[in-house]
């Protein structure tokens, strides 16, 4: 591995004030190069800085580049090996931070990948035993502690092979949520995607509008609420009804005549439900014997009692069986329902969030 830096420590030199190694060239090659040609272990180094106190290894550049293609860098690190686990740059703590990167306009670290096979830019892994290590911590104090952002794939990605892909949380406050999604455009906010067939099923997705569509149940301890707009302007909850088996309904009016009537089902209706067994409610808006149903001929019938004559209008009700729930248990016991457990809760505290780095000290060294 070769190293090509402005400056270099290239070797354990004492000093006191001054360089130990100075060097100043004007060539287009690194005016300081530190190679280890050696065959053994994977941890020789062909340049090492050390510090007591301060900087072991600093890097400076003073060019200004008018676009990314003339980048350069204070400090650039290049490998050339065939394994895909080696680095151009490795930093290592024993107890603080391995590498600290501080930017006054700038990025303090960007990371990017030209390779058309599976690689990362910026790649965070942690190996310990402890739950709360994280492989990439992000902090900052008013803006945002990490960003990604991407023109045709995805910006921030997850995956996780045992626990958690994901884990938000937030410490500020009710006025601060724990995540924030956004879009800008007539696409989803978020979607969900089950991947274990081999092709991606859309499960469930929240559009820009604020409407969501799931493709399973939602399992809820609590009631279910819908917002109603009443008459003085005000919002209200009203809440959901409860039933001890699944049903889907429609409602309507017809007019007796003659103490007759003949109702048919709306035909999108009748092929949602069994049309062999369901349930007919029925209001009469005057005065009449009474009346009763019988299905019949695509719908239902309608009879005033006692032979009744009666001309009069009516609402109805209709209560079916959806077909797609046709086997569904009746009151079913809630331990058979999706719902979390111990191991796919997101725990309560998360990881703690990392001291920040000294900036203006920083500033002040480079």
């Amino acid at each position: 591995m070769r190293f090509r830096l402005g400056i270099v420590l290239a070797a354990t030199l004492l000093c006191f004030g001054q360089p130990a190694l100075a060097t100043n060239c004007i060539t287009t090659v690194a005016c300081v190069i530190g190679q280890n040609t050696s065959t053994g272990a994977s941890s020789d180094i062909g340049v090492e800085g050390l510090s007591s106190h301060g900087f072991g290894l600093v890097g400076v550049s003073s060019a200004n580049p008018s676009n990314s293609a003339g980048r350069v860098a204070g400090l650039y690190g290049k490998d050339q090996g065939p394994s895909p686990y080696d680095s151009g740059v490795s930093a290592f703590s024993q107890n603080g931070t391995g590498l600290i990167a501080f930017g006054v306009n700038g990025m303090g670290v960007e990371g990017i990948t030209t390779s058309g096979t599976v690689s990362s830019g910026v790649f965070g892994a942690d190996d310990g035993t402890n739950s709360a290590n994280a492989g990439v911590s992000g902090f900052s104090t008013n803006g945002l502690g990490v960003f990604g952002s991407s023109q045709n794939g995805a910006a921030v990605s997850a995956y996780s092979e045992g626990g958690t892909g994901v884990a938000l949380f937030a410490q500020g406050g009710t006025q601060y949520p724990a995540a924030e999604f956004g879009t800008t455009g007539p696409g989803y906010i978020m979607a969900g995607f089950n991947n274990t067939s081999g092709s991606a099923i859309l499960e469930f997705a929240f559009d820009g509008a604020g409407n969501e569509a799931i493709a399973g149940s939602i399992s809820t301890v609590g009631g279910t609420y819908a917002r109603t707009r009443s008459t003085s302007g005000t919002d209200v909850a009203s809440y959901g009804a409860r039933s001890a088996s699944p049903t889907l309904e429609d409602f309507g009016q017809a007019v007796l005549t003659s103490g007759y009537a003949h109702v048919s089902l709306d035909p999108t209706f009748a092929s949602t439900i069994d049309t062999r067994s369901y349930l007919v409610f029925v209001t009469p808006h005057g005065d009449s014997h009474g009346l009763y149903t019988t299905i019949a001929n695509g719908g239902f019938n309608v009879r005033e009692n006692g032979q009744g004559r009666s001309t009069l209008s009516f609402d109805y009700r209709i209560v079916g069986k959806p077909l797609d729930m046709a086997s569904a248990t009746r009151l079913p016991v809630a331990s058979t329902l999706p719902q979390f457990t111990s191991a796919t809760k997101m725990p309560r505290r998360m990881f703690a969030l990392p001291a920040r780095p000294q900036t203006a000290a920083l500033q002040s060294r480079l």
